[in-house]
């Protein structure tokens, strides 16, 4: 039987500022935790979806970090917000990492984010997929630029879509080096009624680019991202895997979900279909993904 416990402690300084329609605030947090286990390590439970902060040798760990958040408009309709965070603990080999360092812009219809932030964690940890079968909370975030939609954009009546592009660079140490991300995704929303919702879309990322030590500097042109973006073939000085593929690993899911909200709650039915080819976006591995 592993005995495991742990002892934490946590301060919270925050200082808000108020001018006219502009509010600042800003908030620092320091936490320090020790671990203490009867086994060799700590179990899986108690290290994941903790952003890459722990391993299963860590005793003790210290984080700190500061957030602000600038707000411009009346009624909170337009926000600037900046943040930097870290980690510095034993168990791992780099002790000393940064956790998130980005800058965020957001008004009422659109996000754009520049830098290195953590997705946001919906379910306080509890859940293994966070609902995102491609997004785990076991990684520090991936440094880069996203912008997408905070809401569905109204087309027709109770007719939306949402979407999102972004570009990112895996900066950890890698055997091909300076690998580049793309991610997109697309989504329509159908409310039925007052209380239901349909919702189906696809995500996709790739990996692309970077240099190998075995097969030298990878495709990084214009015409290599056009290529990324619609999953297709590479040209015939590309290797044969992507002549005969896709240039680049591909990664995605359809996405679809079905909510309603009752009195006592919201209730979602949702089925996450992941693909990695074309067997995968042709449903030939189905009833493979997330069921919920």
């Amino acid at each position: 039987m592993n005995f495991v416990s742990k002892v934490s402690t946590l301060l919270i300084f925050l200082t808000a500022t108020t001018t006219g329609l502009s509010q600042v605030e800003f908030e620092t947090t320091l936490s320090t935790s020790g671990y203490y286990s009867t086994e060799d390590e700590l179990p899986f439970w108690m290290i994941t979806n903790k952003n890459g902060a722990l391993s299963s040798q860590t005793d003790g760990i210290f984080q700190g970090g500061t957030k602000v958040l600038y707000d411009y408009s009346e009624n909170n309709k337009a926000k600037l917000s900046a943040g930097v965070s870290f980690f510095l603990r034993n168990g791992v080999e780099d002790r000393l990492q940064r956790d998130e360092v980005y800058i965020q812009f957001e008004n009422t219809w659109l996000r754009a984010i520049v830098g290195a932030k953590n997705s946001e964690d919906r379910f306080q940890g509890l859940s293994v997929v966070d609902n995102n079968f491609l997004i785990s909370g076991n990684a520090r975030a991936i440094p880069g630029v996203l912008v997408e939609t905070t809401k569905p954009i109204s087309i027709f009546e109770n007719f939306g879509i949402e979407g999102g592009i972004g570009h990112y660079e895996l900066n950890d140490n890698r055997f091909v080096e300076n690998t580049m991300i793309h991610h997109k995704k697309l989504y329509a929303n159908w409310n039925i009624g007052n209380r239901s919702t349909l919702r189906f879309g696809v995500e996709h990322y790739a990996q692309w680019g970077g240099s190998s030590p075995t097969r030298g500097k990878q495709g990084e042109t214009f015409t290599d991202f056009v290529d990324i973006f619609f999953a297709r073939r590479a040209g015939d000085d590309a290797f044969q895997g992507d002549q005969r593929n896709a240039l680049g690993n591909h990664l995605g899911i359809y996405n679809l979900e079905y909510k309603n909200k009752t009195s006592m709650g919201t209730f979602k039915l949702y089925h996450q279909h992941p693909f990695e080819d074309g067997s995968g976006t042709a449903l030939k591995n189905f009833p493979d993904g997330i069921w919920g």
